[in-house]
């Protein structure tokens, strides 16, 4: 017998798709009530559906007519698909900041900008570090401050001067050093004329789409070929998301730290901490600005949001609500993703006050594919560090 609150899978893939030319598929946490129903623009499942639909909108043909080869640059939705083609850009690189920018409250992280290291990155000149990275560890918010930092750049300075790339564990073609240097060329491309046209000249003149290439061949010709030899407009902002889920972090931490631009590039960079990372950081010290993230850095923001998610979701009992709000924020220990699961426990189970109080001892669920992240690491570890992780838990 089904639980009713256990995900289901409505359908198999093999029944969504229909193996169209270009056709393009995303999977959506919904069943057939709710798939077309949306609480708001920042439902996940609207931003899903906005993103594929913009998606498809940008590779329709222009419907104004031609004036001859040479009297005419081609229309923005023939320009971008040209560049998809080009590139091998499968989706629209916003889809994953929008739906990391749905996670951020009225008024949280702020206090970054704050920071005098942020302060110092952002308006240092071409002799200070170029690179800010952030360490944090898992599933303290990290990538909702990441699409806070883009956002805050795109506002703070032309829009188009920023690009970003989320890596994502579980999406094995966004890990890869090739796929997050053609997303940043992809969306520096969209916005310069200069750099669309050297793209284009290229690709016919050689007969080659970068698909395919490997990582060298794309830094090369594109980079070091084209964006680093052409005046932006001012200076560029790259935010790099979770760059320990990329499938060589050190490589690409390699090329940045490599890149010689005519136009001045800085980038910010968030991770866990490991120990190839910490080797980097040390080693580059006099070049990176690094910043570790703490609990009560981000303390405000979980407590602001848990009181209003307590406040708007829970019983009118404010005694329960004090208890609720002190517990949560007592075992919070700077993670986000455990308030968040554990407030959707919590609402389901709020007949009681022992009800309360169970749901808040117990694991939440959602929280194993974090631990799973976790053992996947400890696996990768050499034969003796697998021995002393194996005696901690144990001992634990």
């Amino acid at each position: 017998m089904l639980n009713p609150t256990d995900p289901v899978k409505i359908v198999e893939k093999v029944s969504a798709v229909l193996d169209y030319p270009q056709e393009h598929s995303s999977p959506l946490n919904a069943d057939h009530h709710s798939i077309c129903k949306f609480e708001n623009e920042r439902d996940e499942k609207y931003m899903v559906v906005s993103n594929m639909l913009r998606l498809i909108v940008s590779k329709l043909p222009s419907r104004r007519p031609s004036q001859g080869p040479n009297q005419r640059r081609p229309s923005n939705y023939e320009t971008i698909g040209r560049l998809e083609d080009i590139l091998d850009i499968h989706e629209a690189p916003d889809q994953d900041f929008h739906i990391c920018r749905s996670h951020i409250s009225e008024g949280s992280c702020r206090w970054f900008t704050r920071k005098p290291s942020f302060h110092n990155w952002v308006n240092g000149s071409a002799s200070d570090p170029s690179i800010l990275w952030l360490i944090g560890p898992p599933a303290t918010g990290k990538s909702t401050l990441a699409s806070f930092v883009t956002e805050y750049l795109q506002h703070g300075f032309l829009k188009s001067s920023c690009q970003y790339h989320f890596f994502l564990f579980n999406h094995q073609t966004k890990r890869t050093v090739a796929y997050f240097l053609r997303s940043i060329a992809f969306q520096i491309a969209q916005n310069h004329e200069g750099v669309q046209d050297a793209l284009f000249t290229q690709s016919q003149e050689a007969n080659i789409t970068f698909g395919q290439q490997s990582l060298t061949i794309i830094w090369e010709k594109i980079f070091e070929g084209i964006i680093f030899k052409t005046a932006l407009g001012g200076e560029v902002f790259w935010v790099l998301d979770a760059l320990d889920e990329a499938d060589a972090a050190i490589t690409i931490s390699q090329l940045l730290l490599n890149a010689r631009s005519v136009t001045p590039i800085k980038v910010f960079v968030t991770s866990r901490k490991t120990k190839d990372i910490s080797n980097l950081l040390h080693v580059h010290s006099d070049r990176i600005i690094h910043e570790n993230l703490a609990a009560e850095d981000t303390s405000a923001d979980i407590e602001a949001y848990v009181s209003r998610a307590v406040r708007d979701g829970l019983p009118q009992d404010t005694d329960t609500q004090d208890m609720i709000i002190q517990q949560i924020l007592t075992k919070a220990s700077g993670s986000f993703l455990w308030v968040k699961l554990t407030l959707d426990t919590v609402r389901d189970s709020w007949h009681t006050q022992e009800d309360i109080k169970r749901a808040m001892m117990e694991v939440p669920e959602g929280m194993e594919f974090l631990y799973q992240r976790m053992l996947v690491n400890v696996v990768s570890q050499s034969d003796r560090n697998r021995e002393i992780a194996q005696k901690i838990l144990i001992w634990a």
